[in-house]
């Protein structure tokens, strides 16, 4: 099987797998990809999903937000 990179699913999937691991870095790179392709609404599910955790707090996370929703995060 062959995973679509530029499918927004599978990049929130890896964002939440890299985040789990510790590799923030990564995690925000493919977070910044889902969130280029997603809409407002699921803002909720990044800035409360357990799995992306790890990820708030890495520089650059604020900026994602703000930078492609126009949205300071609120954790």
């Amino acid at each position: 099987m062959i995973l679509d990179p530029d499918d927004p699913i599978t990049n929130y999937n890896a964002a939440a797998v890299y985040s789990v691991i510790g590799d923030q870095a990564t995690a925000l790179r493919f977070l910044e990809a889902y969130v280029q392709r997603s809409s407002e609404d699921m803002v909720d599910l990044v800035r409360n999903d357990d799995d992306l955790a790890g990820i708030r707090s890495y520089p650059g996370y604020n900026e994602l937000l703000a930078r492609n929703w126009g949205l300071i995060s609120s954790t």
